[in-house]
């Protein structure tokens, strides 16, 4: 984890109301700690894993500084995701993911939307941006302002 995450890193912490607000890694931990694991009550493993052979996977503290702190002001240990951009590119078409469609063999293709035709090209993707559900993708009829077929939720 910590050679994931450095201070400086943007991350997009999405509270429990579903509302985000950006903000910035300020620490990073030094040391891993591995959660504690017993049993409860009913003799069920109690261990923060989910893996289910009793041992959890290490963590790592990481402090988050908001950028609007009075955003999350009435918040106390509240569950929270928060997400953490490590690599960014700049200039790059992006497609909703959705639109890649698997091509036999490996890779992947979009449908480009002209009009009443539709056309598949090759594309090669290059950055997931999980957060915003976008892909980054390159390929021969690619341009900005290109329509993309994308399947009905």
């Amino acid at each position: 984890m910590q050679q994931l995450v450095r201070r400086g890193d943007r991350v997009l912490v999405t509270l429990p109301d579903g509302g985000t607000i950006p903000g910035t890694v300020t620490t990073v931990g030094r040391v891993a700690v591995q959660p504690a694991t017993g049993t409860g009550q009913d003799g069920q493993d109690q261990s923060q894993g989910g893996n289910g052979n009793g041992a959890g996977q290490a963590t790592v503290s990481v402090t988050v500084g908001l950028a609007d702190p009075r955003a999350a002001a009435d918040l106390d240990q509240a569950p929270v995701q928060v997400a953490i951009t490590t690599q960014a590119h700049k200039g790059v078409l992006a497609v909703p993911i959705g639109a890649l469609l698997a091509r036999p063999g490996g890779g992947y293709a979009v449908e480009l939307v002209e009009g009443a035709t539709h056309r598949r090209i090759v594309v090669r993707t290059g950055l997931f941006d999980d957060t915003a559900g976008l892909v980054e993708v390159s390929g021969a009829g690619l341009a900005e302002g290109t329509k993309v077929e994308v399947p009905a939720p």
